[in-house]
C-alpha cells in the first residue's frame, strides 16, 4: 500500500502508554479528526476508534495529559506517527 503525505490534528483521549525502543507508543480513542491545510486527512475514517500512535523521538510518559490534540499522519496500513511537538491538552467539556 502507497501512501501519500497526509496530516491529521486529532483529538484523543489517552488510554495506555508504552515505551518501545528510545520513543512511545500511544494507545488511544480518537475523539475527532481535522485535515491539516493542504493535506489529506487518511485518518478521520477512524473517529470512534482506538489506535496506537508512535511519538517521534523521546517523550516523557509523565507529561501526557489524559485528553489530548496531536498531529498526526497515517504511515501505513496500520502505522500512525504523530508529531511529539505538536501535543496540547483539551478541556474536557462540562
Amino acid at each position: 500500500m502507497q501512501i501519500v503525505e497526509n496530516w491529521s490534528q486529532l483529538e484523543c483521549r489517552l488510554i495506555s502508554v508504552k515505551e518501545i525502543e528510545s520513543s512511545l507508543e500511544l494507545e488511544v480513542e480518537i475523539l475527532g479528526s481535522k485535515p491539516v491545510e493542504g493535506y489529506p486527512n487518511l485518518i478521520s475514517p477512524a473517529t470512534g476508534s482506538r489506535v496506537r500512535l508512535r511519538l517521534n523521538g523521546p517523550a516523557t510518559k509523565s507529561l501526557l495529559p489524559e485528553r489530548f490534540s496531536i498531529r498526526a499522519r497515517k504511515a501505513g496500513p496500520d502505522k500512525l506517527f504523530a508529531d511529539q511537538g505538536s501535543i496540547t491538552p483539551v478541556e474536557r467539556d462540562q
